[in-house]
C-alpha cells in the first residue's frame, strides 16, 4: 500500500522522483525503490514524507484512508507565542479549550505568524468588549 500512496501523493503534488528525493535528502533511486520495489523508509524519512504531503503516517502506511489526523488539541506555534504578551498567551490558552477556536486554528494553518497573532488580539478585544457589555 505504501508504494501506491507515495507515488500517488508525489504525482498529486506535481513532484518528480528527483524533486521528492531532494526534499527528504535521499537519492532518486530510493524514491523509485519505494514506488516500485515496495521498499519502506525508516521512521525519520517516513515522518518527513508525512510532513511534505501533509498527511498522517498512518495514511502513508495504508492503515487508514483518512489523509490527515485531526489534532485533538491545537497548539499556538512558538514563533506566534513570542509575538504575544503573557496576558494574550494566557487568553489564547484558555480559548484552546473551546471547540470553536480549535476549528479556526485548523483552518488557519497557512496564515502567517503575524496574521495569526493579530487574529488572537482581535479575539481578545472582542471577548473583553462582550464582558464589559460594549462592542467594537
Amino acid at each position: 500500500m505504501f508504494k501506491k500512496r507515495i507515488r500517488q501523493l508525489r504525482k498529486e503534488n506535481k513532484l518528480t522522483q528527483q524533486q521528492l528525493a531532494d526534499k527528504i535528502g535521499v537519492g532518486r533511486a530510493t524514491i523509485a525503490g519505494y514506488e516500485t520495489k515496495g521498499k519502506e523508509p525508516g521512521y525519520d524519512t517516513l515522518t518527513k514524507l508525512a510532513e511534505i504531503f501533509d498527511v498522517s503516517v498512518d495514511y502513508l502506511l495504508g492503515r487508514t484512508d483518512i489523509k490527515k489526523a485531526v489534532p485533538s488539541s491545537p497548539k499556538i506555534p512558538d514563533d506566534v507565542q513570542k509575538l504575544l504578551s503573557d496576558e494574550e498567551n494566557r487568553f489564547i490558552a484558555d480559548l484552546l479549550q473551546k471547540e470553536e477556536i480549535q476549528m479556526y486554528l485548523r483552518e488557519a494553518r497557512g496564515a502567517s505568524k503575524e496574521d495569526l497573532a493579530t487574529a488572537i488580539r482581535v479575539l481578545k478585544a472582542v471577548r473583553e468588549g462582550k464582558e464589559k457589555g460594549t462592542t467594537l
